[in-house]
């Protein structure tokens, strides 16, 4: 996957953001027209899910690891 810079104007992909899409999540073999197009208010709220899952399975993991205490 490559997150890259866009300079058309386009909707952000999220369909409630009123927003242009400032970015384009791409994947290889994929065509432009299946690419995800998100503003930057969009990406920066997606990074912080990201980050508050990624925690929470690391805790889950550790707890695990741990046996559950």
């Amino acid at each position: 996957m490559r997150l890259r810079k866009i300079k058309i104007r386009l909707k952000c992909d999220n369909g409630v953001c009123p927003n242009y899409a400032d970015f384009a999540v791409e994947r290889e073999g994929t065509p432009a027209c299946r690419e995800l197009r998100l503003c930057r208010d969009c990406l920066k709220e997606l990074s912080e899910l990201n980050t508050v899952l990624t925690a929470s399975e690391t805790q889950a993991g550790k707890k695990q690891a741990d046996g559950g205490q």
